[in-house]
């Protein structure tokens, strides 16, 4: 008699438990051992490995857009992490997958297609930043106008909220073109935003406590010091991957919330505080105070990037190598 189950395998569902496989249940596994699962979660994972051991319904289209591949590898991969049974089942379900889809491995996110996170934005033949920017210059100019990140407040944007890098958060409109190098989004009346990365963030305890170093032309430093601190607005903060920090993401940017001007140091730079080759002894240091005032917890913010955001960057990264070769 075949298999019969009641279990919802639809991509939405799929997409679902995939997530949470990834990014909350297997940092807990992690950390506090296969007993920290709920035995009702057991058996419901239990029972939806075996649906999928058995289901013509999934194709390899339907894994590359829900990723259910991916989570089920990393449980039958981390078996002596999660309960064995669930691997057990997880190393079924890879058998029947491989021998029909082939190289799981190779299942790979759409990035470009339909419901891809770059679908409309740009296509993988545009490698370099001159290349999107021309393009976004003829099919949405609106994106690029000054005015869209030159604002005060969050723009809408929920803390965590990530991009594949500072380019793409610019697109979305928190940054403008000149920040996506690093540093402030600013014009003559405010500072709106600030992009940590490389060496910016000189002392961070927390990721809701950190002082800026200015970069040394950025004439945004006058804007961040230019009144008293309990008169400024809010700023928008995000970290880069390559900031070095322990709160930077590990892939792309990431919007952490908004920030208050909490004080300032102007100095001048002494032989025994060089902070780099690029600065000379007597140049002038900004170095401004932030804390954190966002409603959205800080640790729900440093979750990002999620699996599938990690993902996505690395196909990205893929596939601007594959076509720059």
């Amino acid at each position: 008699m075949p298999y019969r189950h009641s279990t919802d395998l639809s991509p939405t569902r799929l997409r679902q438990l995939a997530t949470w496989i990834r990014d909350q249940l297997d940092p807990i596994i992690a950390r506090e051992g296969p007993d920290a699962m709920h035995p009702d979660d057991v058996l419901m994972l239990h029972e939806v490995f075996r649906a999928l051991q058995h289901t013509k319904d999934i194709t390899a289209t339907t894994l590359r857009a829900t990723r259910i591949h991916r989570a089920v590898m990393e449980v039958a991969g981390k078996a002596t992490r999660w309960p064995s049974g669930l691997a057990d089942e997880c190393d079924k379900v890879i058998d029947i997958w491989r021998t029909k889809f082939g190289p799981l491995e190779a299942l790979r996110p759409f990035l470009y297609g339909r419901g891809g996170r770059l679908e409309g934005i740009t296509i993988a033949t545009d490698v370099s930043k001159a290349a999107i920017l021309k393009r976004w210059a003829k099919s949405c100019p609106e994106n690029l106008a000054l005015a869209q990140s030159r604002r005060h407040g969050d723009l809408g944007f929920k803390a965590g909220a990530w991009w594949l890098n500072a380019l793409f958060a610019h697109h979305s409109g928190i940054i403008d073109l000149a920040a996506t190098e690093g540093g402030i989004c600013f014009d003559d009346f405010g500072a709106y935003a600030v992009l940590l990365k490389d060496s910016d963030e000189v002392e961070g305890p927390t990721p809701s406590n950190f002082t800026y170093r200015c970069h040394r032309k950025d004439k945004g430093r006058f804007r961040l010091t230019s009144a008293d601190f309990k008169s400024r607005y809010l700023v928008r903060v995000l970290r880069s991957h390559n900031l070095n920090s322990l709160w930077a993401p590990r892939a792309g940017v990431r919007y952490d919330g908004l920030y208050r001007v909490a004080g300032w140091v102007v100095r001048t730079i002494k032989e025994a505080d060089l902070p780099g080759p690029e600065y000379k002894l007597g140049e002038i240091l900004f170095e401004i105070k932030f804390e954190r005032e966002d409603p959205e917890p800080i640790d729900e913010v440093m979750k990002h990037p999620l699996s599938a955001e990690v993902d996505d960057y690395m196909e990205y990264k893929r596939l601007r190598r594959a076509y720059r070769e």
